[in-house]
């Protein structure tokens, strides 16, 4: 009778684990449900450099967590549009922290190519005003797990 009670005992335990796997999985997916992802815009832009091959930008990226807790970016993507011409494409691997309902300034480097500042400089001088627009997405390391979520934000430069 030992050997049946030692068998019961370890299907039971086995099934109370199953069990409580299967809720933390639960707990998983309803807390990803209830992320929301953060606002992300452009805040300000600020020519580092122009030289012979190109230039380098400083964009300030504004990142709004409306959640009730803290989130990491562990990464960004992003691709520079003016107009409807891609100009710069890049990654940062740079950690910062998104501190609870609060906005934070992130800066991106962003590297073009002479090519690219030609385009630009044609259509503002015949335009006057050259829209742009940040594409992307942010890798965030949440309490349930990393999450990737996209990105767009825009304007217009204006004479």
């Amino acid at each position: 009778m030992s050997l049946h009670r030692d068998g019961g005992a370890r299907w039971r335990a086995r099934a109370i684990l199953v069990g409580a796997l299967l809720s933390l999985g639960g707990c998983r997916s309803l807390a990803r449900a209830a992320f929301i992802p953060p606002e992300v815009t452009v805040a300000d832009t600020k020519v580092r450099s122009i030289g012979l091959r190109g230039g380098a930008l400083d964009v300030s990226l504004r990142v709004e967590n409306p959640n009730d807790f803290r989130l990491d970016v562990a990464g960004v993507r992003y691709v520079v549009w003016v107009d409807s011409t891609q100009v710069a494409t890049g990654t940062v691997d740079r950690l910062v922290t998104l501190p609870p309902r609060s906005t934070t300034l992130v800066e991106v480097p962003v590297e073009f190519v002479l090519e690219a500042l030609r385009v630009v400089m044609v259509r503002f001088v015949a335009s006057g005003t050259v829209p742009y627009r940040v594409t992307g997405e942010f890798q965030y390391v949440t309490p349930f797990g990393r999450l990737t979520r996209p990105f767009e934000s825009g304007g217009t430069v204006r004479r």
